[in-house]
């Protein structure tokens, strides 16, 4: 889980860069995720469930980040949210059964 998160980080924060570098976007109105401490924020908190990135983060300045923005939020969503924290509900879920078991 650490690795995907890790990864996501580094993907939002280089879209997040290259919409600071390219698009025109003043400063003191950039995205969080185009700092690094920012992105650990945006990741962590996308993997609770925050999905509080809209068309405001995405489409600031020139819009050139726009769809690779959408598409790695969806990609990250699906991944993190639907596939990763399901997976680990199962196995906590797996590890309660047996506990359970042992002790009847």
């Amino acid at each position: 889980m650490f690795f995907i998160l890790a990864a996501f980080a580094n993907a939002f924060y280089l879209i997040g860069r290259n919409q600071v570098i390219f698009d025109n976007i003043e400063e003191g109105d950039e995205p969080l995720y185009s700092v690094f401490s920012g992105t650990i924020q945006y990741i962590y908190l996308l993997c609770l469930g925050e999905i509080g990135a809209d068309d405001a983060n995405f489409s600031k300045g020139d819009q050139s980040q726009f769809y690779i923005g959408w598409a790695l939020f969806i990609l990250a969503t699906f991944i993190i949210l639907v596939t990763m924290m399901n997976m680990l509900i199962a196995i906590m879920g797996t590890t309660f059964e047996r506990n359970m078991e042992v002790e009847e």
